[in-house]
């Protein structure tokens, strides 16, 4: 799997891209090419948002628009506390826990890519999930000026609102319908 970073976020990350032919992964290193996921979620897209009092990080599912918001501290920690998250979420909706093993085995070693490099097969990468993170970094920003501060809490009503990307169904639904099909 491959967590496809925007380039503020690659930015902060400070990563290698120096990767040489034929080598579809490495620890810490970014990936030239779009390495086709084997989970359930598909890849996953990452943008930092500049919030206060902290900077967080969304993170995106490109299959259900599944929504995570993690604090942008200790960005070295970014993969682990990445898939902790995630099977964390996958829990509260109610997945059986071998899936939920299943779906984070597969996201590891995490591949971290940009969001602007092309497949091997000449086809960009999914430009829509784009359109989804800039719309829920607006619901963010705006709830934080609210003064609603729970990042998971906001998270699961991101993720409980219809998407037009998925023809207005919710991620949540069709995060479960993905992780039981597979």
């Amino acid at each position: 799997m491959t967590l496809r970073c925007t380039g503020k976020l690659l930015e902060r990350l400070n990563l290698p891209s120096k990767l040489g032919a034929g080598t579809l992964t490495a620890p810490n290193s970014i990936v030239p090419f779009s390495i086709p996921p084997t989970t359930a979620l598909g890849d996953w897209y990452a943008h930092i948002l500049f919030t206060q009092p902290a900077h967080l990080i969304l993170t995106v599912s490109e299959k259900s628009r599944l929504c995570l918001i993690l604090p942008a501290r200790e960005l070295s920690t970014l993969e682990t506390r990445f898939q902790t998250k995630v099977a964390e979420l996958l829990r509260r909706m109610g997945i059986p826990e071998a899936e939920i093993e299943c779906e984070v085995q597969k996201m590891s070693p995490l591949a971290f890519g940009s969001t602007k490099i092309y497949s091997e097969t000449g086809t960009s990468v999914n430009r829509s999930v784009l359109g989804s993170i800039n719309e829920f970094a607006r619901i963010v920003k705006w709830s934080l000026q609210l003064g609603e501060r729970n990042l998971g809490e906001l998270a699961e009503d991101i993720n409980q609102m219809s998407c037009s990307a998925l023809d207005y169904e919710f991620p949540i639904e069709v995060a479960r319908d993905l992780l039981r099909a597979s």
